[in-house]
């Protein structure tokens, strides 16, 4: 089934940032994907991710679908 426009991807990546929160030792999130993802990028952006240049220019080049990096700081407020 097709979930998309459910919600469903913010209530997961919700969860996930919660729990990264509560892990010792873990202070950013990272990611990388494709400009093709533009709504999971959207989602991302909507949930405090920023993206990264840096973060693409030393592990981008690993992934040859990847054109994307973002970061997400978890001392950011909630």
């Amino acid at each position: 089934q097709d979930s998309a426009g459910t919600g469903a991807g913010g209530i997961l990546l919700a969860a996930l940032i919660e729990r990264a929160r509560e892990l010792p030792g873990i202070d950013t999130l990272y990611l990388l994907t494709s400009r093709k993802c533009a709504a999971a990028i959207h989602l991302y952006e909507r949930a405090g991710f920023v993206h990264d240049a840096d973060i693409m220019a030393r592990f981008g080049h690993a992934y040859a679908r990847c054109d994307v990096a973002m970061r997400y700081p978890l001392d950011r407020p909630r």
